[in-house]
């Protein structure tokens, strides 16, 4: 870890020899500690290496872990930046340089520039394009750069592999993780890392200038949903597959579900939400998860129209957006008729109540095989899941789309702290017997108070986020 002293007031030099070094090693995290120095002088220094790096197009900073003691005062001087607390008695700078057009960070995701397009390839089809740390470290920085450069109009992001988009996140690692070593409050630990680092990625994409576009061949849950539907463009196939199938884990609908479940028509939202009912591709346009239909034989050809294009020489939003919608157009077909709208009376009929339990008896008042299946679905998911879940889905109908976030990010740190998480994974990615035990184990014994305590802030350890390019505020 490289000191930063008075020397380096001239960043140029510095932060070019030290992108390069990253470069060669194939990474793209550099971190680095600023002396000790007073208040207002650091953020001097932390403003300089901000406009440096801004200025050379060589990355951003993605993180300012702060000494506990100074944090709140550094939070005041830097407004604008994502200042963090840390564990140690310095003041340490999470830098993310930017790649080189064609060049990989992680190994199981491809960055390539090809002329006017940027393209994001999850490849890690060995475990369903599942999204690791490093990916959505390396996808953020990358965003960033295309972001800011006129020359590049869209970005397209696909799965390889043929059976998935993205099977979700990296679950497995995090119960690892957590169950070797729960500090909740470590900014290091991954129960932490990974959830503020998703999520920040997540509104990156939703807060995106320009358009982006997902190709969504196979399964899409949990963090492939992430990664698709805060974009200005989703195309489905005859193989998509979607679902939010989080509180039969024993967590909630995260990565934005608070903001996109309850826009979706109708209570289709909080029956997707809960019972985690997969869609295909016409039930995924119904919804509005989807966007545009394209048969996977002619998926390929997409990337290949938008990079053909004629796109305006200004970045103007609407011109860029209409080329995109003539490409996909071009090649779209309509998927047919949505199983799901035949359902929807009895779907807004059941679902339209705030307690888990008022849902519950209205299905069973239904009385039919859809109903009594639904049911089913239900009994085999966390009861203080379903409960949070719900809350979260009513909440998130009334707040900005930042707020959400803020909201996602303390449930996440209350589930890592929490037993349902673990057990869930456990019962179906370890041990695979596929009965989890629940705590609590019925939904009369979950609380009100339980319920709310996992909305509670968390202090100075919340995630806020600007509506500029998903950076901390």
């Amino acid at each position: 870890m490289t000191r930063i002293t008075r020397d380096h007031l001239d960043f140029a030099q510095f932060l070019i020899r030290e992108r390069d070094r990253c470069r060669a090693a194939g990474v793209a995290e550099y971190v680095f500690t600023i002396g000790e120095y007073d208040l207002n002088y650091t953020a001097k220094i932390l403003r300089r290496i901000a406009e440096v790096l801004g200025e050379h197009t060589l990355g951003r900073i993605r993180r300012v872990d702060a000494r506990p003691a100074d944090l709140s005062a550094l939070r005041r001087l830097l407004p604008e930046m994502p200042v963090d607390t840390g564990s140690s008695q310095d003041t340490d700078v999470v830098v993310d340089f930017a790649l080189p057009s064609g060049q990989e960070i992680a190994p199981e995701v491809r960055l390539i520039t090809e002329g006017p397009i940027g393209t994001i390839r999850l490849s890690r089809p060995q475990a369903l394009n599942a999204l690791t740390l490093p990916m959505i470290r390396a996808i953020d920085a990358q965003l960033r750069v295309w972001a800011d450069d006129p020359t590049i109009k869209a970005v397209v992001v696909s799965g390889e592999g043929g059976k998935a988009f993205c099977a979700g996140g990296d679950v497995l690692a995090v119960y690892n993780a957590g169950l070797a070593d729960r500090q909740p409050q470590n900014p290091g630990h991954l129960t932490v890392s990974f959830f503020r680092d998703e999520y920040t990625l997540n509104h990156l994409i939703h807060r995106f200038p320009k358009p982006y576009v997902a190709l969504v061949d196979g399964i899409s849950m949990g963090g492939g949903v992430g990664v698709s539907i805060h974009g200005s463009h989703r195309v489905v196939t005859e193989t998509t597959v979607f679902a939010m199938p989080e509180t039969g884990i024993g967590l909630f609908p995260d990565i934005g579900g608070g903001w996109f479940l309850p826009r979706f028509p109708g209570e289709m939202g909080t029956f997707l939400g809960l019972t985690g009912v997969r869609c295909k591709a016409a039930d995924c346009l119904y919804v509005g998860y989807g966007t545009h239909f394209i048969p996977r034989e002619r998926l390929g050809q997409v990337g290949d129209a938008l990079a053909e294009a004629d796109w305006p020489q200004a970045s103007d939003r609407a011109g860029l957006d209409a080329v995109v919608d003539g490409v996909l157009r071009g090649l779209g077909e309509d998927p047919g008729t949505a199983p799901l709208a035949d359902d929807r009376g009895a779907i807004d009929r059941c679902f339209a109540h705030d307690r888990v339990e008022a849902i519950i008896a209205a299905l069973e008042q239904e009385g039919t095989d859809w109903a009594r299946g639904v049911l089913a679905k239900l009994d085999g998911h966390s009861p203080l899941s379903l409960k949070v879940a719900l809350r979260q889905i009513r909440l998130g109908a009334t707040l900005e789309y930042e707020d959400v976030v803020a909201m996602e990010y303390r449930l996440s740190q209350r589930a890592m702290a929490a037993h349902d998480f673990y057990e869930g994974i456990r019962a179906l990615l370890v041990d695979k017997d596929k009965t989890p035990l629940w705590r609590p184990a019925s939904l009369r014994d979950v609380s009100p108070e339980m319920v709310e305590a996992y909305f509670a802030p968390l202090e100075d350890r919340d995630l806020l986020l600007s509506s500029h390019l998903g950076r901390a505020a």
